[in-house]
């Protein structure tokens, strides 16, 4: 397990386990929380504490004498991470080595004021034990946020392998585990109960929050989408841009606002494993007959990619970009194939970082050579893992799945109508490809 951290097994009367954490400038008045707990919710509720070595390299000699009486005394656990991961390591390292008991968290500057863990375990149980309970949560956007001092967690909600997730931690700077917890529910299509009962807490100090930016929600979401987001989606033109815009993204595949035509999303497709992406060569295109010169970059002679976006300036000594919407616009340069290699080669790096193989995501668009006829032939041909964007019924072989979208497809073949479609499919697609295998 993480950081060497066993399985343990507890007293068969132990229901749960209720998870905390706690750093510097709080650890001498958590020990006010945790007698609470140990007070209000009674024996039936294990309680531990997680703190990190880095923050206190002594361990123990560096607690306050009540915690180190506390834990001798058998009042809750302690365990010790080495990295600190914040405020995730409240339900990480408890989780982990409590597998088959559901955790429900607390925050360490609160005194409860009834058995929360109580009202929260007994309903997990009146509804079949599969659901996660909360209390007093909040609605933000599309997402249902989980309260961080009162959430019931099912054993085994982390469809994940805990250690993956704990070594995606390190991409985080909006240390906030709620928007992370509440993103995962949404991808997984997890029921949240909210009690919605009075306040089960009040606060014993007014030290400021763990995480080192805030409640920045938006940020803290952005970047949940980044460490969920496990393999590359390769679209054949401006789609997955847009997407990666939405939630303000790093660019996970080197074919960012570009188009692929249906022979060279083949040629990729097949000679994924096999292209030497270091033969590079960038010529001129002309596919979207535009008054400005447009460039193709060619790829170990197999697959042309179409460089939509960036053209050619003889004024502009550094990259400009025109903003025709919020989404994008083209980029003029005095030397546009310095810049299509440089861009290319830099996501082409970031793209090795991950750890499996892209997917493809393609819709229809005649405009591009996805025609009717050529999505059907992929539906059925596509040699990898392929998405289609798609309003009509197809058949489809084991490597193909549908996102369907209501609308029909009109003649508008501009990025407005593949922005209008990739918003349709957004949260089916996050809720297939970020999750981490």
């Amino acid at each position: 397990m993480i950081e060497h951290i066993e399985q343990g097994t507890l007293a068969p009367n132990i229901r749960a386990c209720i998870a905390l954490t706690s750093w510097k400038k709080r650890i001498n008045t958590v020990g006010l929380t945790i007698y609470n707990l140990f007070e209000t919710c009674g024996p039936d509720y294990h309680i531990v504490l997680t703190l990190a070595e880095e923050e206190f390299p002594r361990k123990e000699q560096e607690l306050p004498r009540d915690l180190v009486l506390m834990n001798r005394a058998g009042v809750f656990e302690i365990l010790w991470c080495k990295r600190n991961v914040k405020s995730f390591k409240k339900w990480l390292f408890c989780a982990a080595k409590y597998p088959k008991l559901p955790v429900i968290t607390a925050d360490d500057d609160c005194i409860y004021t009834c058995n929360y863990a109580e009202r929260l375990y007994n309903k997990w149980v009146e509804t079949g034990k599969k659901y996660i309970i909360t209390n007093n949560g909040m609605q933000y956007n599309y997402l249902y946020i989980t309260r961080g001092p009162n959430t019931l967690f099912p054993p085994h909600w982390l469809r994940m392998p805990i250690e993956q997730l704990f070594n995606r931690l390190s991409m985080l700077t909006a240390c906030n585990d709620d928007a992370f917890y509440s993103i995962y529910n949404f991808i997984n299509k997890y029921k949240v109960i909210d009690l919605n009962e009075t306040q089960y807490f009040i606060f014993h100090d007014t030290i400021a929050a763990l995480s080192e930016h805030g409640y920045n929600m938006e940020l803290a979401i952005n970047q949940s989408y980044q460490i969920l987001y496990y393999r590359p989606i390769i679209s054949t033109d401006c789609m997955i841009g847009h997407l990666h815009k939405e939630y303000n993204m790093k660019y996970t595949h080197p074919f960012f606002w570009c188009v692929i035509h249906p022979a060279d999303l083949l040629a990729l497709m097949v000679y994924w494993n096999s292209i030497d992406f270091t033969k590079l060569r960038v010529e001129e295109s002309n596919i979207l007959d535009d008054k400005y010169t447009e460039y193709q970059l060619i790829i170990d002679d197999k697959v042309h990619v179409h460089f939509i976006h960036i053209k050619e300036s003889p004024i502009d000594k550094t990259p400009r970009k025109v903003q025709h919407t919020k989404y994008g616009g083209d980029i003029f340069y005095c030397n546009p194939p310095k810049l299509i290699l440089e861009q290319f080669n830099r996501r082409m790096a970031y793209c090795k970082k991950f750890d499996a193989e892209p997917v493809f995501l393609v819709e229809e668009n005649p405009a591009f050579g996805y025609t009717y006829d050529i999505i059907k032939s992929l539906a059925l041909n596509s040699p990898k893992p392929l998405y289609i964007i798609t309003s009509k019924p197809l058949h489809c072989n084991g490597n193909v799945k549908l996102l369907p979208i209501s609308q029909k497809l009109d003649n508008d073949y501009s990025s407005g109508r593949t922005l209008r479609n990739i918003m349709a499919v957004r949260n089916i697609l996050f809720r297939n490809l970020t999750t981490i295998m």
